[in-house]
C-alpha cells in the first residue's frame, strides 16, 4: 500500500523545492531513512533533483533491476524471461532498502519538483492540501524536521524517533 509523503529543502535562500514519495512515507520508513542516510546538504539536494519518486533508499543510485529493466523492472517480460536464481538475486536486491527509484531518471516520466517561494506559501499550501499524504519532511540547518499535521507544527525529526518510533524498526 502506498504511504505518500513529501520531502522539502531550502533552495536559493529563502525559496524551498521539494518532491513527493509515493511509497513507505510514515515515520518509520522515509522519516527514518531521511535521518539515517542524508545528513548531507549536497546529498539532500541530489535527492529532491531527481523529481518525485516511487521510493527512497539509502543511496541515490537505482539497483541493478531497475538500471537494466525500467522503474517497473519486477513485471517486465524480458525480468521474467531471466534464470530464477537471477530473478531472486535481483528481487532481493531491488527489496533491500539500499536504492531509490526515480520515476523521472528510471522510468522516462516528466521531471516533477513541487517549488515554493517562502516557509509562508509551503506551510499555507499544505495546511490546505488534502491528498492522504502522511508525511511532510523538511531539511533545514543541517536537521531534519517533519510538520505535526495535528498541531500543524515543524517539529525536530530525530527525537520523535529516538523516543519510540524507531524502536518499531528493530
Amino acid at each position: 500500500m502506498s504511504t505518500t509523503s513529501y520531502i522539502f529543502t531550502e533552495s536559493e535562500g529563502t525559496s524551498y523545492k521539494g518532491i513527493s514519495v509515493h511509497f513507505e512515507g510514515q515515520l518509520t520508513g522515509v522519516g527514518a531513512m531521511l535521518l539515517a542516510n542524508y545528513k548531507d546538504a549536497q546529498k539532500v539536494a541530489n535527492l529532491v533533483e531527481l523529481g518525485e519518486i516511487m521510493s527512497l533508499g539509502a543511496n541515490l543510485e537505482p539497483c541493478e533491476a531497475v538500471s537494466r529493466f525500467g522503474c517497473g523492472a519486477l513485471i517486465k517480460d524480458a525480468f521474467h524471461a531471466l534464470s530464477k536464481p537471477e530473478k531472486t538475486r535481483l528481487k532481493d536486491d531491488y527489496f533491500s532498502s539500499k536504492y531509490t527509484i526515480a520515476y523521472h531518471r528510471d522510468g522516462g516520466e516528466n521531471l516533477k519538483t513541487i517549488n515554493y517561494k517562502n516557509a509562508l506559501a509551503l506551510m499555507t499550501d499544505l495546511k490546505y492540501k488534502n491528498d492522504g499524504m502522511t508525511n511532510v519532511y523538511l531539511f533545514q540547518n543541517k536537521k531534519w524536521f517533519y510538520l505535526d499535521l495535528n498541531e500543524y507544527k515543524w517539529c525536530e525529526l530525530a527525537p520523535k524517533l529516538e523516543d519510540g518510533e524507531r524502536k518499531e524498526l528493530a
